[in-house]
């Protein structure tokens, strides 16, 4: 079964827009672990990437993924996505529900698994936690942070990663439906918004994180919140510079950093 995609008009406004460059940036920026680490180890595919991010203009972003800071700043750019596309395409907001729940059963009509995988009971658990027990965290960045990702890295470690199997939910499920023959590919970040699945997940996270907000007392009227996905939002109502990839990477690097960054972002062990 192919993937979802976006309605023509939808994915034609986010590509003018280079939705797609910008949501690369944003992850290449806040994943320097390979930067760090496995670029220094020798690694070629992070080489591939730090090549590429540093003929960009690309630096090191001031929280990274995993890092305190990061998890709210995860939701807010997301959040800020959604919001604009609803702006945009009021039509199409059913689009941008997300899903109730995630689907467990890999042979779930509208959302097949490609290679069948059941769903693991730590990830089960995770559902249960982010749907039903906001007390368990402390403050909505540790909430972001459990949901993003299972990076916890340290200035010793940059390749830390949490001894909690139920953290990452987010970066599991862009894996579980990792298809690499696909050309929206939900584990490549240069093409999986225009990938049908990728809105599904991303307004499942972002009711969560309404219902952990309100839960837990916060106010959408509060000016730090409304701060953070006004720039959020300013940002991607422009056309981004690099909207214009550098042109002194052949094809079979560009193939390379592209194969790299699915392995990457997909959390496949390297």
């Amino acid at each position: 079964m192919s993937d979802p995609r976006m309605p023509a008009e939808m994915e034609q406004w986010m590509r003018a827009r280079n939705w797609s460059g910008h949501h690369e940036q944003w992850h290449v920026e806040s994943r320097l672990d390979f930067w760090t680490a496995l670029a220094a180890q020798g690694n070629p595919a992070a080489q591939e990437i730090v090549d590429y991010a540093r003929q960009n203009g690309w630096s090191r972003a001031p929280q990274q993924e995993g890092a305190v800071g990061n998890g709210l700043e995860f939701l807010g750019m997301h959040r800020a996505m959604l919001e604009l596309l609803a702006e945009a395409f009021p039509q199409h907001r059913h689009l941008l529900a997300g899903w109730t729940t995630p689907p467990q059963d890999p042979n779930a009509p509208d959302d097949i698994v490609p290679n069948g995988a059941p769903f693991e009971l730590a990830k089960a658990e995770a559902v249960e936690i982010i749907e039903h027990q906001p007390a368990t965290f402390n403050g909505e960045d540790e909430f972001g942070a459990f949901v993003e990702t299972n990076l916890r890295p340290t200035a010793s470690n940059p390749l830390a990663r949490s001894p909690d199997p139920r953290t990452g939910i987010h970066n599991w499920l862009h894996n579980r439906w990792t298809d690499v023959e696909s050309e929206v590919n939900l584990g490549d970040p240069t093409k999986n918004i225009f990938n049908a699945r990728f809105w599904r997940l991303h307004g499942w996270i972002d009711t969560q994180w309404s219902r952990f907000r309100i839960a837990t007392g916060l106010s959408d009227a509060d000016a730090a919140y409304k701060a953070l996905i006004d720039r959020h939002k300013d940002l991607m109502r422009h056309v981004h510079p690099h909207a214009h990839r550098p042109q002194t990477f052949s094809l079979e690097r560009t193939g390379r950093r592209l194969a790299a960054l699915q392995r990457f972002f997909a959390d496949i062990p390297r």
